[in-house]
């Protein structure tokens, strides 16, 4: 089933900030997560960067997941790039998902695979996985699934790995302000991601002052 460093940014209207004692940007290694929302474009234009712990050939290796994800105003995908690395050496992952075009690329190793994906529901983001497999969810992937299913019951959940599709009912994913990211129950509100576990540690929501509307995601020592 299905849920990123921050960039400096003047035209960052919302900064949603999950972490465990520092941010994705610093040496120590801590899951967490950073989320932003501009205001240049018609719907949300969402910038995020994810860390977090997962299992590699015996070890703990990190992966970080960096989206960039656009949404008209009504909550459907317009556009979105994801690239995932880790430091088990494996290859970066980048894939591009276009609805209009009914498109998808998938750039991994020098290689680039693209192909086109059927119907005309609203796209649901698989979310990106670990050298291992295993799937890693994020705020974003979780945030742009709640938005997809906001007005339709069903949604068309695409999965660019496996180069697959499938449509499906919108109570599969997103019930009332719940969404399954994977095997996570991730609550979310009108204005983002409430909390998440990643890498096994629950982080929730908080508010400080910014300007605009800003979040802070702390979570528990």
């Amino acid at each position: 089933m299905l849920l990123s460093n921050l960039k400096a940014c003047a035209v960052a209207a919302v900064l949603t900030t999950l972490a465990v004692g520092c941010s994705p940007h610093e040496m120590s290694p801590q899951p967490g997560s950073e989320a932003r929302l501009e205001t240049e474009f018609p719907g949300e234009s969402w910038h995020a960067d994810t860390r977090a712990p997962v299992p590699s050939g015996g070890r703990l290796a990190w992966i970080s997941i960096e989206e960039n994800v656009r949404l008209d105003s009504q909550g459907r995908l317009v556009h979105a790039e994801t690239r995932s690395r880790d430091d088990a050496h494996s290859p970066e992952v980048k894939v591009t998902f276009d609805p209009p075009s009914r498109t998808v690329v998938v750039e991994r190793a020098g290689r680039r695979i693209e192909w086109q994906v059927p119907g005309d529901e609203p796209w649901v983001l698989a979310p990106a996985k670990g050298p291992a497999g295993e799937v890693v969810p994020t705020p974003l992937v979780a945030w742009s699934t709640y938005r997809a299913t906001r007005d339709h019951a069903w949604l068309r959940l695409v999965m660019p790995l496996e180069q697959r599709s499938y449509v499906v009912p919108r109570d599969q994913y997103v019930v009332d302000q719940t969404v399954i990211v994977g095997d996570q129950a991730i609550d979310v509100d009108e204005h983002f991601v409430r909390s998440i576990t990643i890498g096994g540690v629950e982080l929730a929501r908080g508010v400080r002052g910014a300007r605009g509307a800003a979040f802070r995601f702390p979570g528990a020592s």
